[in-house]
C-alpha cells in the first residue's frame, strides 16, 4: 500500500511538472481542455490554465492501458509525444476515453473533487482562484479592447495625413471680377470718406 502510494505521488509530481514544462515550450499549442466544472477552453492561456495547476491528479495505469489499446504509440503518451507534436489536447476526467478515439495524442488527468466534498477552505481556495482568473479574463479583454481602439484611432490619423498630403491647402487666387469688386468697393469707401471730410469743414 505504501508503495503504491509512493508511485502515485511521484507519477503525480511527474504530471505536473511535465504541464509546467508544457507552457514555457513556445512552439506547444493546447487545442482543446475539458475541465473539471464542465467548462470547454479552447487554445487556453497559460493564466487560463493556472487555476486547474493545483487540482491535478495523477496519471493511472488504467487510464495508460486505455489510450495504449486505442494508439499502439501510446507508450510514450505524456512524455515523448509532448515535445514531437505541437497540438495535443489535455483532458481532465472519465470524458478522456472520448477524447482518446477521437485525438490519441491525450494526457489523461483525473479530475479534482466536486465542489461539495471539498472542505471549507478547499472550496474557499478554490473559489478565491476561479475569482483571481475571472479578473485576469476581464483585465486581459480590457487590455484588448484599449489595443483596438488605439489602432483604429492611428489608422484614422494616417489617412487625414495621406489625405492632406495628396491634397494640401491651396492658396486661393482671386480672379478678375474679385479684383474689380473690391476695387470698386475700395473707391465707394474713400469717396464716402472725402464726403465726410467735406460736411464735417462745412460746420
Amino acid at each position: 500500500m505504501e508503495q503504491y502510494a509512493k508511485e502515485e505521488k511521484q507519477i503525480e509530481e511527474e504530471t505536473n511538472n511535465l504541464l509546467k514544462e508544457i507552457m514555457r515550450e513556445p512552439k506547444s499549442v493546447v487545442t482543446g481542455i475539458l475541465t473539471y466544472d464542465g467548462k470547454v477552453l479552447n487554445s487556453p492561456t497559460q493564466h487560463e490554465l493556472e487555476p486547474y495547476i493545483p487540482h491535478l491528479g495523477p496519471f493511472t495505469k488504467r487510464c495508460m492501458l486505455v489510450a495504449k489499446s486505442l494508439d499502439p504509440h501510446a507508450e510514450a503518451l505524456g512524455y515523448s509525444m509532448w515535445t514531437s507534436f505541437g497540438t495535443y489536447t489535455i483532458v481532465f476526467g472519465e470524458e478522456f476515453y472520448a477524447f482518446a478515439r477521437q485525438d490519441p495524442i491525450v494526457m489523461p488527468i483525473i479530475a479534482p473533487k466536486p465542489l461539495e466534498e471539498l472542505s471549507e477552505t478547499e472550496r474557499n481556495e478554490r473559489l478565491e482562484e476561479e475569482h483571481k482568473q475571472l479578473m485576469r479574463q476581464e483585465k486581459e479583454k480590457a487590455k484588448e479592447e484599449a489595443a483596438i481602439k488605439l489602432e483604429i484611432l492611428k489608422k484614422e490619423q494616417l489617412k487625414r495625413k495621406t489625405v492632406y498630403e495628396k491634397e494640401p491647402f491651396k492658396k486661393v487666387e482671386k480672379s478678375e471680377d474679385d479684383i474689380t469688386e473690391e476695387e470698386s468697393v475700395s473707391s465707394e469707401s474713400s469717396e464716402t470718406e472725402e464726403e465726410d471730410e467735406g460736411e464735417t469743414a462745412e460746420y
